[in-house]
């Protein structure tokens, strides 16, 4: 099975999963629909929301969220209203309970990734370990170096294009599709062709090896006792 990668441009329910991750998209600009929309919460929720807004409820708090931000919710959101017209994905990492967080995503990112493209991290882990969500920026004339990931990733296309090159086919990834690459996939992006010329997604990691530690963050290392840091002091550390 090793070796997947999938688009989807028409969808409304689960479209992949993986491991403790549920990749849904739910739209109705492909055709009407008459399903509800249904998440099997079995955690919390990572998301992007490409047209219209999602009202959902935390508790007692009504949240709404617009067009063109990303979002994590913790694992007891309900969608209590969505627009007229939709489109947005939804990552639910199981047994995974996020903070409540709401964005815009910018033009540009923020880091530098490989081979001309940039990033911004959106939703950061908690904890070393945790999930996040991205954010990658290409730009024209980018012909990625082949790589790979130690877990899957899932993302929204939200402008522009690229064609997305595996061992055994390519892609043309285009506005509005979301996609699926399962773990230790060869590929590479390209925005060398006429038509693909650039891309901006949103892109959801169902882990990483980066974020604070109860040992390290930046509470405990700039708590100075005595011109030393708190997380030097053994005896004083909350156990």
């Amino acid at each position: 099975m090793k070796g997947k990668f999938k688009t989807f441009s028409n969808y409304h329910g689960i479209l992949a999963e993986e491991d403790n991750t549920t990749i849904y998209g739910f739209e109705n600009l492909s055709c009407e629909r008459a399903g509800e929309i249904i998440i099997e919460k079995t955690g919390g929720a990572f998301g992007y929301i490409n047209k219209g807004y999602l009202k959902v409820k935390v508790d007692d708090t009504i949240l709404s969220i617009a067009e063109g931000f990303y979002f994590s919710l913790p694992d007891n959101f309900e969608i209590c209203e969505v627009s007229e017209k939709y489109q947005f994905a939804l990552w639910v990492q199981k047994e995974y309970n996020p903070m409540i967080q709401v964005g815009k995503v910018e033009d540009y990112g923020r880091l530098n990734y490989i081979d001309g493209c940039h990033d911004s991290m959106l939703v950061h882990p908690i904890k070393k370990g945790n999930p996040c969500l991205n954010a990658l920026y290409m730009p024209e004339g980018v012909n990625q170096t082949a790589h790979t990931h130690p877990s899957l990733r899932s993302g929204f296309i939200i402008t522009g294009g690229a064609k997305c090159i595996t061992n055994h086919t390519q892609f043309n990834l285009e506005d509005g599709q979301i996609f699926y690459l399962e773990t230790n996939t060869v590929h590479k992006f390209r925005t060398d062709y006429a038509d693909y010329v650039r891309m901006k997604l949103v892109a959801f990691h169902p882990d990483s090896d980066f974020g604070a530690e109860d040992e390290n963050h930046p509470m405990i290392n700039r708590t100075i006792v005595g011109g030393v840091s708190a997380s030097d002091i053994d005896e004083i550390k909350t156990k």
